[in-house]
């Protein structure tokens, strides 16, 4: 069964290919997706053969240098693609092959081979789709607009379960069928050409891949294996984003959004870093190099040496930027921006100093909400200069690498209770009467002053840094991860916190339960990723 993969650059206005994003939020981790895609399939596989076009021959292979065994470039002037129908380049990749194969995608991630049960399998895919709101929106939307519906798509926008099969991971040993799939595919759109802009041309990849793909094998009666048994139908895909099961999940498929979340995108880099060193590095110079952008700030002003050797590249040699100090110096109206916004609100007066500020905040008729949002952007500004001390003491990979090293080695194995756990350096656990995240994320006046008429409640909130960003995480926590967090204290074992957490559930429940030991596991481990607690395994 050939393993095969497929990367198409389609048209871009970019100065620099490697500026693509691809769905991204930055264009590193499109490239970092790309190679851990690739290394993984690799370690499990002779040959992974890669079909592409000259822009994606020159990154993945050229510059990237990432081990694909063979490289097919089948994209050129004679394949006519849609600009926004990526699903095609992958289509045009299934129609041409002569022999049994599996094609995945750049965003899928597997830590173990394919079973011999999927292989033998005359159609094979990712996962069953089943009532996703977008597919239906399509469906809708190719009825009342396009002028050609296949036979085996009429009337599906009517159904009360509508079903799609996802190609994260697609193939088989039954070419003609793939084959006539794939020409039902360029059909479609070809016969539709002039109504393209009268849709949606996002869910019209999902329809000519993956809906099409469900209800043409059904009414050929070709049977599909799905690699993944249960069905899907959460739209965010939540089961197949769980980075902090690694290895001990079947895989994970970043699917649309879920590539712009920042948990995510730090799961990435650091696995990447974590099992391929040198690709992690190589990525980051050549960005470097090319002047592209980067999200992970830090990299912007250091330089790394010797990062090409596998067995030292952990922690590379390394030469810090001494602009980046620079960075860390008090900006008043950026730290305390939030505070600022709030007293014009309440008191419709501008300050231009940390003074002024102040002595507005200490006057007796200030209400408690600026008071609470003073203290709480004073806090932030704190836990920055911490953050500038740990750059200055080159604590990058030492601390926060190591950290994420550890985590993913916690398991839940007999003695797993007995580690010492506490809370990161800097970190602080705050009680808030208000709400203040949505003015931590948008400029909108009205939400602020919706906080002022707000009765108090109770919000669990840590601030934490991210070095490799350098910025400081606000976090708000609910439910079960709260009072993990309050019962914490120093130097305390896992087996302690349990204890006190018991004491918050209503049933008779001891530590000894493993549902509850399970509960409490995945939360102080989601809890460790997010650099929030550490855990000492030594």
């Amino acid at each position: 069964m050939r393993i095969i993969q497929t990367f198409w650059s389609g048209a871009t206005a970019y100065e620099s290919p490697l500026e693509i994003k691809g769905g991204w939020l930055s264009a590193e981790y499109h490239w970092m997706s790309w190679a851990y895609s690739c290394l993984l399939l690799r370690r499990h596989y002779d040959e992974v053969e890669l079909y592409t076009d000259e822009v994606g021959k020159k990154i993945l292979i050229d510059i990237l240098m990432l081990p694909y065994t063979k490289v097919h470039v089948t994209f050129d002037e004679s394949v006519e693609i849609h600009p926004k129908l990526f699903s095609l380049a992958k289509i045009y990749t299934y129609g041409i092959q002569e022999e049994p194969f599996i094609h995945i995608d750049g965003d899928v991630f597997l830590w173990k081979r394919f079973p011999k049960s999927l292989l033998d399998a005359e159609l094979i895919a990712s996962n069953l789709e089943q009532n996703l709101f977008f597919n239906q929106e399509i469906l809708e939307e190719v009825q009342q607009h396009f002028d050609y519906i296949p036979e085996h798509l009429k009337g599906v926008h009517s159904h009360k379960s509508i079903f799609a099969s996802n190609a994260g991971i697609i193939g088989g040993s039954n070419i003609d069928f793939i084959k006539r799939y794939c020409t039902e595919a360029f059909n479609f759109i070809e016969t539709n050409s002039t109504k393209l802009n009268t849709v949606n041309t996002g869910g019209l990849n999902f329809l000519i891949e993956q809906i099409s793909l469900y209800y043409l094998s059904l009414s050929e009666s070709v049977p599909t294996a799905y690699f993944m048994s249960a069905p899907v139908e959460d739209p965010l895909y939540q089961d197949y984003i769980r980075f902090a099961d690694v290895p001990n999940v079947e895989m994970v498929h970043l699917v649309g959004g879920c590539k712009r979340l920042p948990f995510i995108l730090d799961h990435l880099a650091r696995r990447l870093h974590l099992e391929f060193p040198d690709y992690y590095y190589r990525i980051l110079n050549i960005m470097k190099a090319h002047h592209i952008p980067l999200r992970m700030r830090l990299y912007d002003f250091i330089k790394f040496n010797n990062y090409t050797n596998v067995q030292n590249s952990e922690n590379p040699q390394k030469v810090i930027d001494n602009d980046i100090l620079k960075l860390g110096k008090p900006d008043f109206f950026l730290h305390y921006k939030r505070s600022i916004k709030a007293l014009e609100t309440c008191f419709n007066v501008a300050v231009n100093s940390y003074d002024e500020l102040l002595k507005t905040v200490k006057n007796k008729n200030a209400p408690q909400q600026l008071k609470e949002i003073f203290k709480l952007d004073g806090l932030n500004n704190k836990l920055l200069l911490l953050l500038f001390d740990e750059v200055k003491r080159e604590a990058i990979h030492i601390d926060e690498f190591d950290r994420y090293k550890e985590t993913s080695n916690l398991k839940l194995t007999q003695d797993w209770m007995n580690y010492e756990i506490e809370l990161v350096k800097g970190v602080k656990i705050l009680d808030l009467k208000w709400n203040w995240k949505s003015i931590f994320e948008t400029s909108n006046h009205q939400k602020l002053e919706e906080i002022f008429i707000t009765k108090e409640a109770s919000y669990c909130v840590t601030l934490s840094y991210n070095l490799i960003n350098l910025e400081i995480h606000e976090t708000y926590h609910d439910g079960i991860d709260s009072t993990v967090l309050k019962c914490i204290d120093n130097e305390s074992t896992i087996k302690q916190t349990l204890h006190k957490v018991c004491r918050f559930f209503e049933e008779d429940i001891t530590i000894y339960n493993h549902s509850y030991q399970q509960l409490v596991f995945d939360v102080i481990k989601r809890l460790a990723y997010a650099n929030i607690i550490k855990i000492n395994l030594n």
